[in-house]
């Protein structure tokens, strides 16, 4: 696990209720949520001005 996995898996853990990325690779960042919120049990729910909320 990478130091900035690791550090979002902690943020997750703790029920922090929002969570906020700016980055570059949105794929990468979103690669890295999923597979944190299968290995955690959570659901992945996502916002961007073009396509609003999805879940």
């Amino acid at each position: 696990m990478t130091d900035d996995s690791h550090d979002l898996g902690l943020l997750l853990r703790s029920r922090v209720p929002l969570i906020v990325v700016e980055a570059r690779d949105e794929t990468g960042v979103t690669r890295l949520f999923s597979t944190l919120a299968l290995w955690l049990a959570m659901p992945v729910m996502a916002w961007s001005a073009p396509n609003g909320f999805i879940a």
